[in-house]
């Protein structure tokens, strides 16, 4: 099973497609799912570095479907779109583990931005947790050194 970039969710099919185009044509890998409990289907077999999930979607909204990625997948990162920006839902994004919210309408840049960013930081984490196996070069790349060195150095120094 490999890993795929994005795992877009919403329940507004011109919106996912939309988006969909945009960030292929970005080259990422984008699969889509109508709603909450298709992408929790998608997640079983298929892993992916991101989600990216509308929050306003019936019988599950993007907060709960991400609080579920979050036990089952800890290591994919969650981006929430959404109208609603209030402190109460900011707070329970938080508490769900959601590690970007993007205010609809969405802003491309931004949107295309946030998902280079989420891959970075997946990539890190990904090295982190080989490091915590083994793997030298990856606890390097994590921690800018190998274990038993005395100093720490920055990376590309």
């Amino acid at each position: 099973m490999g890993t795929k970039d994005i795992l877009l969710v919403d329940d507004c099919v011109d919106q996912l497609q939309l988006l969909s185009v945009i960030l292929e044509s970005q080259g990422f890998d984008v699969t889509a799912a109508p709603n909450a409990f298709k992408a929790l289907q998608l997640l079983k077999n298929n892993e992916y570095r991101i989600v990216i999930t509308d929050f306003n979607m019936p019988n599950m909204n993007g907060i709960e479907l991400a609080a579920r990625v979050g036990k089952q997948h800890p290591g994919t990162r969650v981006v929430l779109v959404t109208a609603d920006a209030s402190p109460g839902i900011i707070e329970k994004a938080v508490s769900a583990g959601i590690c970007e919210m993007l205010s609809k309408p969405i802003d491309v840049k931004r949107l295309v931005a946030t998902v280079r960013s989420s891959l970075t930081e997946s990539e890190v984490h990904s090295a982190c947790a080989r490091s915590r196996e083994g793997d030298r070069a990856a606890h390097a790349s994590c921690h800018g050194r190998h274990p038993g060195e005395n100093e720490w150095t920055p990376k590309g120094k």
